[in-house]
């Protein structure tokens, strides 16, 4: 089971993959005007079903940095970075008991892998070589930090298919608005569904 509790943003997104221009376009609600207020509260609420594993598919539509962490490594075994599509590994930090500070873990010491649907972060040798992780490290809850970024640098990289789930979610929230009292924001167009099940992170090692 995947513990998405594990994992937090650090630095959320400053872009967002839609601005209400886009929503009235595909409505055809015409000019600007006060609506553009809601329209970016529904953009929020159809982000939210995207971004992030605890209440989304576990995609990251633009640049974030999130924070994984840990109680300890495991021997040899690669680290699974919960989201995707992976950029960059940060850092790896950890401590090796209670008394200890926190360390940063030599970058010659493990490699990326992100050509995948899960990226993974082995332990290599300063040759470049199949190693393991620090170990006889004392327990400690959340003493191994791992910090990568994910995500598009723009809006225009984020991929079509999934904007338009966003657009299909947002157009039915729009349309059913004056039943939002009794309609949760969280219910989704089927086709929506489909799209967001191709991007949801693991999906494709399924």
């Amino acid at each position: 089971m995947t513990d998405w509790n594990s994992v937090s943003v650090k630095t959320p997104p400053t872009l967002k993959p839609l601005v209400p221009a886009d929503i009235r376009t595909h409505l055809n609600l015409g000019t600007a005007d006060a609506t553009d207020d809601y329209l970016n509260l529904l953009i929020d609420a159809a982000i939210a079903q995207v971004d992030g594993g605890a209440d989304g598919i576990g995609y990251a539509m633009l640049a974030q940095t999130w924070l994984l962490t840990f109680d300890n490594f495991k021997w040899s075994s690669p680290i699974d970075l919960l989201g995707w599509p992976v950029n960059n590994l940060v850092s790896i930090k950890y401590a090796e008991n209670e008394q200890s500070e926190i360390q940063t873990l030599n970058p010659n010491l493990y490699s990326l892998v992100k050509e995948r649907t899960i990226a993974q972060v082995y332990p290599i040798n300063t040759d470049g070589e199949w190693s393991y992780w620090p170990t006889d490290l004392d327990y400690r809850p959340g003493k191994v930090q791992v910090e990568y970024t994910l995500g598009a640098a723009s809006a225009a990289d984020v991929p079509a298919d999934l904007k338009m789930a966003l657009l299909m979610m947002i157009g039915k929230w729009f349309m059913a608005r004056e039943g939002l009292v009794s309609m949760n924001l969280s219910e989704i167009p089927s086709g929506s569904t489909a799209i967001l099940n191709k991007y949801r992170w693991g999906a494709a090692a399924a």
